[in-house]
């Protein structure tokens, strides 16, 4: 019988986390790409600007407390009064906008030529390059989607657990849960291609093993998010024991919005589907 040689089976906790979380090149490739949009919108509109260019330059002398304004045409070299003081100003305001065209021009080459070279010189092309045979001994440094699934498929850990008598709930994977809000959190996830881990535990500073009701990870961007049902929010001690969780979490670096997801509902307004897709539209693709 053959071996599979299983490259994900033996990695430690700590790198699987880095490996996990390490961003893709391709990110600051799409960076540069959005800074280039930004950069042509802006070399269009000053384009169109200077297309109704006045004639002639605009020439500045004197001290900082008296300067002379003249135009300088074609006509030949006049001095602008106090009360042209606004065409001076259009004059200047034209030559700054060339000024700033011709850097713009040059930043967009910049960029198109870096994107170019980083292309060129994205981490990921060197796993690329090895045969298959090859790849399926190599652990790259860069995950590929298809190996972030793999590792992340890989995650095995103890769950809170229930106690005797708990409702039962369960998602289309065949987990238990919580509550029917959590199983649609998590079915959502799972058919739209969302990995998430069900009470994954965190030890938090303070706080010790703390088990987020989800723990999801965007595949575009690798950023990790903890993501925490609030229902029953109308429920007083609920509440309270809510605000005592998400201190917790902020205590620990995990702030709403950033690195901490939320959704909520109380017993007159559960939580839909609607809600939850906005929440993985947000955050997760």
């Amino acid at each position: 019988m053959k071996v599979q040689f299983d490259k994900y089976g033996k990695i430690p906790p700590a790198k699987k986390e880095r490996l996990l979380t390490t961003a893709p090149a391709v990110l600051t490739h799409d960076s540069l790409r959005a800074e280039m949009a930004s950069v042509e919108a802006e070399i269009r509109r000053l384009q169109k600007r200077l297309a109704q260019a006045l004639p002639g330059n605009l020439q500045v002398s004197g001290s900082d407390g008296y300067p002379k304004y003249y135009l300088i045409d074609e006509t030949g070299k006049h001095y602008l009064s106090r009360a042209e003081i606004d065409t001076a100003a259009a004059y200047a305001q034209q030559e700054y906008d060339a000024d700033l065209l011709a850097l713009l021009e040059k930043r967009y080459r910049a960029l198109s030529d870096t994107i170019a070279l980083l292309e060129k010189l994205d981490p990921q092309n060197v796993f690329g390059t090895l045969s298959p045979k090859r790849q399926g001994l190599v652990l790259p440094e860069y995950l590929t989607e298809e190996d972030v699934r793999k590792l992340w498929s890989t995650l095995r850990y103890e769950g809170k657990g229930f106690r005797d008598g708990e409702k039962e709930y369960y998602t289309a994977k065949g987990e238990r849960v919580r509550s029917k809000s959590e199983s649609d959190i998590a079915d959502r996830c799972y058919y739209r291609g969302i990995l998430y881990l069900y009470e994954y535990p965190w030890t938090l500073p303070g706080a010790g093993v703390w088990y987020p009701d989800f723990t999801v990870i965007n595949m575009r961007t690798r950023k990790i998010y903890l993501w925490e049902h609030l229902g029953m929010e109308d429920d007083p001690g609920y509440a309270v024991r809510n605000l005592r969780k998400l201190r917790l979490y902020q205590e620990n670096g995990f702030w709403p919005g950033e690195t901490l997801l939320l959704t909520h509902e109380t017993e007159d307004k559960p939580l839909t589907v609607r809600e939850i897709d906005a929440v993985i539209d947000q955050n997760l693709v």
